[in-house]
């Protein structure tokens, strides 16, 4: 697998769980209180430490993804994946957004995660649509920018994210 190649590993707490909260609320809690608390500075000011943790999470869940495949039926893989996918996308959201404000979005670390999320997206679509169970017109970004608009949309309404992620597979599912 080409993407786990560039992947770092390092010796960190798992972050699973952990909640950014939407970036215009950081900017806003920064102005207001000079003192932040340590996780929300971690937010703010990534470093090094956590541009290689995000970066192994992006490996750990593509990881996951690639699982999938041996595990599951090819729908069920993929839907698996779509769910794994946004719950990963929500977590992550506040600290994305801090790397690419730090790094850019054309950085090496931000492309490397895109591109590898977008493979093991790629490999769960094209298992999906070989075994006739997604739609063959649809390609890996995508799907993926249908996830992400499932995640970005549902920031304020996270209640409303299983039925939106139910919608968007049903709509990918080949029909009789």
């Amino acid at each position: 697998m080409r993407f786990r190649a560039g992947l770092t590993a390092v010796s960190a707490p798992p972050l699973t769980g952990v909640s950014a909260p939407p970036v215009h609320e950081v900017r806003l809690r920064h102005a207001r209180q000079p003192r932040l608390p340590s996780g929300l500075r971690w937010h703010l000011q990534p470093g090094p430490g956590q541009a290689a943790v995000f970066r192994t999470q992006v490996g750990t869940v593509c990881g996951e993804g690639d699982a999938l495949l041996e595990a599951a039926t090819p729908e069920q893989a993929f839907t698996a994946w779509m769910r794994s996918l946004n719950a990963y996308l929500v977590t992550k959201r506040g600290l994305s957004h801090a790397l690419i404000e730090a790094v850019g979005i054309e950085s090496e670390l931000m492309s490397s995660c895109w591109m590898a999320m977008r493979e093991t997206t790629e490999r769960l679509l094209t298992n999906g649509q070989q075994a006739g169970a997604i739609r063959s017109d649809v390609s890996a970004t995508d799907v993926m920018r249908l996830v992400h608009g499932v995640a970005v949309s549902t920031e304020r309404a996270p209640d409303r994210a299983d039925t939106l992620l139910s919608v968007m597979i049903d709509g990918l599912r080949v029909r009789p």
